[in-house]
Parts: C-alpha cells; sequence; structure tokens
C-alpha cells in the first residue's frame, strides 16, 4: 500500500512540476490527469460531474487564447532584439492568462473537497514542497 501512495505521490508531483506553476500545488485540471485526480482524491459522481464540466470549461476559455498565441507567433515581427522583447511581454500575458484560468477551476474543485479529501491534497502538496491552492466555493 504504501507503494502504491508513493507511485500516486510521484505522479502528483509530475503534474505539479509538468504545469511549471512556481510554488502553487495545482491539480491540472484540463490537463492529461484527469482519471488521476478522480482517483486520489476518490471523488464522488457529482464531484466527477463537475470535474467534467469545469474540464470542458477551462477549454473553452483558453482555447481563444491558445488561438492568439498560434497567431501571435506566426504573425509578431521577429527581426531584432526589441521585436522578440515585445513578442516575450504579449506572450507572458497570454501565458498568464491561460495559468489563471487553469487555477481558478483548480480552486473550484478544492472547493467541492471534503475535510478528508483536502487533507490528502495538503498532504500530497507538502510532499512535493508546494504550496496548497485555497479552495473556492463553486458558487462563485
Amino acid at each position: 500500500m504504501r507503494y502504491r501512495i508513493g507511485i500516486v505521490a510521484l505522479a502528483f508531483w509530475a503534474a505539479c512540476m509538468g504545469k511549471g506553476f512556481a510554488q502553487d500545488c495545482t491539480l491540472g485540471i484540463g490537463g492529461p490527469d484527469t482519471d488521476l485526480i478522480i482517483q486520489v482524491f476518490e471523488l464522488d459522481t457529482v464531484q466527477q460531474a463537475q470535474l467534467q464540466g469545469w474540464v470542458q470549461e477551462l477549454q473553452a476559455v483558453n482555447t481563444p487564447l491558445r488561438q492568439q498565441v498560434r497567431t501571435l507567433l506566426d504573425t509578431h515581427p521577429q527581426k531584432t532584439d526589441e521585436d522578440l522583447a515585445a513578442l516575450g511581454q504579449k506572450f507572458d500575458a497570454l501565458k498568464e492568462a491561460m495559468v489563471a484560468n487553469a487555477r481558478r477551476f483548480d480552486q473550484l474543485l478544492l472547493g467541492t473537497f471534503n475535510p478528508a479529501q483536502y487533507e490528502r491534497y495538503t498532504a500530497l502538496c507538502e510532499e512535493v514542497h508546494r504550496q496548497p491552492l485555497a479552495p473556492l466555493d463553486p458558487g462563485q
């Protein structure tokens, strides 16, 4: 059993690191680990339905931002250092918007966690030296 928990913690750590978030302990809603989130936190059917809805909402809000990134990279001048600096600033702004969206949906899911689920989440965050996110009320 301890071996399995170690594997789950490692997978959770990889999800946190793979998202590139500095200190936040993210769940990675909308990423490839939705089934892992369901399994690790033993989400009930109501939580799973909410999660699926939020995955779809996140994709809907981030799809236009991803398209803007593609357009930016395809059309922005990149001949001078100033061009590249401007491109970097515009890219960072779009990336930050996508990160903020993902964080918000993670926090909404955390707002549905019961005390045992949230305790498991904070314990995993501590294992990977990340700061747990504060839950948001799903009614927001």
